[in-house]
C-alpha cells in the first residue's frame, strides 16, 4: 500500500498519465501493455512535480493538501473538491481562485481527466423495496430536486447528468452563482473524462483486481520514496499487475 494512501492515488497519478499519452493499460487483446514509453514519461514528470511540493507530502491526505493550498502554502493542487475547501477555509475571493484542466502533450487531441461511473445499487430482494428505490432515485435525479441534493452540506458537488449541468436547481445556488467560471470549466473538462482499464470499448476482468491493489499508486510510491528510476518502477509495475492478475 503506497505510503501516501489517500493523495497518492490511482486516480491522481492516471490524471498525469493519460494527459501524456498513456491512456492503455491493456492492448487490443487483453495482454497488459504498461511498461511503454509514454507511461515511463508520464511518472518521470509527476516525479518533477512531487519534488516541487512540501518535503512531508508523502504522508498527506487530501485534507492537507487542501489546508496547504487554502494557506497560500501550495499554488496549486489536483483535487476535485478545491472550490468548497477553498471557499470556507480561505478569504473565498472568486477571482483569487483558477480552475484550469491538466495540460496535456504535445500531440495529444485533448485534455484528459479521471472520472468513474456513478451508479445505485440495489440489493434488496424484495420486488417492492426495489421499485420504492427506482422512484426514489429517479425523483432525486430529476433537475428541478438534483440541483438541491449536489448542493446540500459540504455543497458543490458536480453533476453527473447531462440534464444536472443545466438545472436551474444548481446554478441557482449563491456558492455556485459565485464560482461559475470555475465550475463551468469543470463540468466542460469531464467531457473528457477517463477511467484506467475501460477506454478502448474493451473491459478485461482483471482490471478490478489491480484498481483494488493501488498499482498505478504504488508505482508512484516506488520513484518518490524508494528511489527507483521511473523505468525500473513501471517494469516492476507491470509485474505486479500480472501477478495480480493471475
Amino acid at each position: 500500500m503506497p505510503a501516501n494512501k489517500q493523495l497518492y492515488t490511482d486516480q491522481t497519478v492516471y490524471s498525469i498519465l493519460a494527459n501524456g499519452g498513456a491512456t492503455e493499460i491493456y492492448d487490443e487483446n487483453g495482454k497488459l501493455r504498461f511498461d511503454n514509453p509514454q507511461t515511463v514519461a508520464g511518472y518521470e514528470f509527476y516525479a518533477v512535480l512531487q519534488k516541487l511540493s512540501p518535503p512531508d507530502n508523502t504522508s498527506w491526505t487530501w485534507g492537507e493538501a487542501e489546508s496547504c493550498f487554502a494557506s497560500k502554502s501550495c499554488g496549486m493542487i489536483l483535487q476535485f473538491s478545491v472550490i468548497s475547501s477553498y471557499d470556507t477555509q480561505a478569504e473565498g475571493d472568486a477571482d483569487d481562485l483558477g480552475v484550469a484542466a491538466i495540460p496535456h502533450a504535445e500531440g495529444e487531441s485533448q485534455h484528459n481527466t479521471i472520472a468513474y461511473p456513478n451508479a445505485v445499487m440495489l440489493l434488496s430482494t424484495d420486488e417492492a423495496k426495489r421499485k420504492a428505490s427506482e422512484k426514489f432515485i429517479s425523483y432525486l435525479l430529476e433537475p428541478e430536486n438534483y440541483g438541491q441534493f449536489l448542493n446540500m452540506e459540504p455543497g458543490l458537488f458536480m453533476p453527473v447528468t447531462a440534464d444536472g449541468a443545466k438545472a436551474e436547481s444548481f446554478w441557482n445556488d449563491a456558492t455556485v452563482q459565485k464560482y461559475r467560471g470555475q465550475i463551468e470549466t469543470v463540468i466542460e473538462n469531464s467531457k473528457n473524462g477517463r477511467l484506467f482499464g475501460f477506454t478502448s470499448g474493451r473491459v478485461f476482468p482483471a482490471i478490478a483486481a489491480i484498481s483494488a491493489q493501488n498499482i498505478l499508486a504504488e508505482t508512484l510510491q516506488a520513484i518518490v520514496v524508494g528511489g527507483k528510476t521511473a523505468a525500473e518502477a513501471v517494469s516492476d509495475g507491470q509485474a505486479r499487475m500480472t501477478e495480480a492478475s493471475e
